[in-house]
């Protein structure tokens, strides 16, 4: 029992509203506090109170002298203002590349080294600097006439609410084989692969984004049955309901079929709701597309053409950083940053201290979530973690 003279909801409410570092102290106070804090279901309302505050970190991911660097940015929701911009040390950070396979729940899933080594790929949480490795997938788990091709993987992270525990999705390309994708799933909590089907769909491998999440589902860019591996210009969004665990597919709008968008295709997410954004190759114009009913094709509508971007600043890049209150969007660009008006059809460049546009974003809430695993980034972290966390 607590020795302190507040009802212990009230002590929790009051709780669950502090900042990390400050939750980090409170487990020092006493055991019944670590004990408290540590608990599930605090760290899961105090997650879902992140999410409802809507202050996201944006990782982005920039070169330095042969070396990659992640920086974490916190942005004002109104308006584009950096309030702060930050350097993170992660996991195998000697390998000098890193790449971002998945975001859920405050958690990512890196892969530091080569993009085909996956001795370390990792579950990492940045909030509190703990991390734990991921296994490698077995390779037996397919028909033995089916090659994996180690280019051809794409990765999707997300937390299952049914179980209460994290998976790792992987969809695999098979060598000479474009018709169909092989889907392995990595539970946390079991530390285990499992196989989970063949779907009829090549599943773009673009390891600079990982699977998008929307309405409970992952998407990725796909094509349905490609007969030869020249016809791989993606077409539909191949998207992977987490409560069901099944793949659907989710049509391009119906104007888009018969233009040329041979390059530059992206997804993402605005407003809640998935979005597709589309370069021409013909003028580099970017046409910016909403799903506002999820699953239904009727519901796409064009958000905004860039033809001022085209002009002014030749567009190379289609990726969404961040979407303003004020009806702001945040564009990477080849080697900036574009601000775009969606009221006022104007733009204009943007600079981040130290970053160029040539990035991939990926996004984080502040989590508490532990893996269970007692590793953490730098030796220092790791005694003092050590020291404060409980058993999650």
């Amino acid at each position: 029992m607590s020795s302190i003279p507040v009802p212990e909801d009230i002590l929790i409410n009051i709780l669950l509203r502090l900042p990390f570092k400050s939750i980090s102290l409170c487990r020092c106070v006493c055991k019944f506090w670590r004990t408290l804090l540590s608990n599930r279901n605090f760290v899961k309302t105090h997650y879902d109170l992140a999410v409802e505050k809507n202050y996201p970190n944006t990782i982005l991911r920039e070169y330095v002298n042969s070396k990659q660097l992640i920086y974490s940015l916190n942005m004002s929701a109104s308006e584009c203002e950096i309030k702060s911009i930050d350097k993170l040390c992660y996991p195998f950070e000697s390998k000098g590349h890193v790449e971002i396979l998945g975001s859920s729940n405050g958690l990512l899933c890196i892969r530091a080294g080569e993009c085909h080594d996956e001795s370390t790929i990792c579950i990492w949480n940045p909030t509190t600097k703990e991390y734990k490795k991921v296994p490698r997938s077995p390779k037996n788990q397919f028909p033995s006439d089916l090659v994996p091709e180690i280019y051809r993987i794409a990765y999707g992270l997300w937390y299952d609410s049914k179980i209460d525990d994290f998976k790792l999705i992987k969809v695999v390309g098979f060598d000479g084989d474009s018709t169909r994708s092989g889907v392995q799933v990595y539970n946390l909590g079991l530390n285990s692969w499992s196989t989970h089907e063949l779907i009829p769909y090549y599943v773009t491998c673009n390891t600079m984004r990982s699977g998008i999440i929307v309405h409970g589902s992952l998407h990725w860019l796909g094509k349905a049955g490609a007969k030869s591996f020249v016809q791989l210009c993606p077409d539909v969004i191949v998207s992977f309901d987490i409560c069901d665990e099944r793949f659907y597919e989710l049509t391009f709008p119906a104007a888009v079929n018969n233009q040329d968008f041979s390059v530059g295709r992206e997804i993402g997410v605005l407003d809640g709701c998935l979005c597709l954004i589309l370069r021409h190759s013909s003028n580099g114009q970017v046409d910016l597309w909403v799903m506002r009913e999820h699953g239904v094709k009727e519901s796409w509508s064009i958000l905004f053409t860039t033809h001022a971007l085209h002009v002014d600043y030749p567009f190379m890049g289609n990726f969404l950083v961040y979407a303003f209150e004020n009806g702001e969007l945040l564009l990477a660009n080849l080697f900036c940053f574009i601000l775009y008006n969606l009221r006022h059809d104007r733009a204009k460049t943007v600079t981040i201290p130290g970053i160029c546009g040539l990035c991939v974003p990926a996004s984080y809430l502040t989590s508490l979530y532990s893996l269970n695993s007692r590793t953490y980034v730098g030796q220092d972290d790791r005694i003092i973690d050590l020291r404060i966390m409980g058993d999650g």
